[in-house]
């Protein structure tokens, strides 16, 4: 996750880059100009698990340099960058690959954003099938959450094989981590298998994930993934861990901030401290709200100044509960001021250098 957030700032960093760089230019000046080796990614029908990727060939036909930035509609289409500003005549490449866990069919797109005066912004389609060696039922994931850390709990689905021929299969050995403990029971050999996830206590706070590759002996479909979470409620937790002030925000907000304990920790909020003090709290007085079968929640109300009042560093809450830990005991929750980038401009016409003349 962080690493595809970092991906799509750098993205974003990029495709600000092109809006600086995109100045309509005269049509005596030099200008550059994209081509591209292809513009669709159609990968037709593969198997769950097998690769899918295409290389794209991208050149500078212009006269001058070409600024270009890449970016996706979701995680699941992975673009590099290509190389950039990329001088007239030059050529450079990127790829675009589609994360085929994700079974059926998908129609995605990746954009190119660029400079060219001809072409600002360039849509690449992803289509194709992935289609699914093994049925799953009752969802494709195994998931259990709300635990207690000391909990023993096992989770299981079912594979059932989408051919009309025996498809033998078996855990990838080397899988088990110290979360889950992993059992494959052939319920009918060859055509149908349960897969059976069991938490090995203590259980860390949070959420815990992997994903289970399962080898087959079908030579077109070698593999097929299981992604298996379990989630343990924190002793206390605050949510939203974070607040935002917008521009928009002119007027003061209220907000309001749950902190959140398991029932059998009966956490109280004794008091708040704000930085800078206009900014206001109040503790809501009422019984602690259920949030799920393990946990509840206590509210305060906050009240956040317009944006033009805040600190250009910002702001924040520290919030203190009643449990002696002093990981839990005081929470804190930033207050940031959000800064819209700015809107692309238009570009305006070179002044007349011989306006002003006598």
């Amino acid at each position: 996750m962080r690493q595809q957030t970092i991906r799509r700032f750098l993205a974003a960093v990029a495709a600000l880059t092109v809006c600086t760089f995109a100045i309509a230019q005269p049509a005596d000046q030099p200008a550059p100009r994209l081509e591209l080796s292809r513009r669709v990614f159609d990968f037709g029908e593969v198997w769950q698990g097998n690769p899918a990727k295409a290389e794209f060939k991208l050149k500078n036909a212009g006269t001058a340099p070409l600024v270009v930035a890449a970016t996706s509609s979701c995680g699941c289409a992975l673009v590099t960058q290509p190389r950039s500003p990329l001088p007239a005549g030059q050529s450079t490449s990127f790829s675009i690959s589609y994360d085929t866990k994700l079974r059926g069919r998908t129609n995605k797109r990746v954009t190119l954003t660029t400079n060219d005066p001809k072409q600002r912004s360039v849509v690449i389609p992803v289509r194709g099938v992935v289609k699914a060696l093994f049925d799953t039922k009752p969802t494709d994931v195994i998931k259990m959450t709300d635990l207690d850390p000391g909990a023993k709990t096992s989770a299981s689905l079912r594979l059932v094989n989408t051919l009309d021929k025996p498809i033998a299969l078996r855990i990838r050995d080397k899988q088990e981590n110290d979360v889950f403990s992993l059992d494959l029971k052939a319920i009918k050999p060859g055509y149908e298998y349960e897969l059976v996830a069991t938490t090995v206590p203590p259980l860390p706070a949070g959420r815990t994930g992997m994903t289970i590759t399962l080898e087959t002996d079908f030579d077109e479909a070698p593999r097929v993934l299981v992604d298996i979470s379990a989630y343990v409620p924190p002793r206390v937790a605050v949510a939203p861990t974070k607040l935002y002030v917008s521009p928009a925000m002119t007027e003061p907000t209220e907000r309001t901030i749950q902190v959140r304990f398991r029932k059998d920790a009966a956490i109280r909020i004794e008091n708040v401290k704000a930085t800078p003090d206009t900014i206001k709290w109040q503790i809501i007085q009422r019984p602690s709200r259920q949030t799920s079968g393990k946990t509840a929640a206590r509210e305060l109300r906050v009240t956040l100044p317009p944006f033009q009042d805040l600190p250009a560093r910002g702001a924040k809450l520290e919030i203190y509960t009643s449990d002696p830990s002093p990981e839990y005991h005081k929470l804190e929750v930033p207050i940031i001021k959000r800064v819209l980038p700015p809107r692309r401009q238009q570009a305006k016409p070179p002044a007349d250098k011989g306006k002003n003349k006598q």
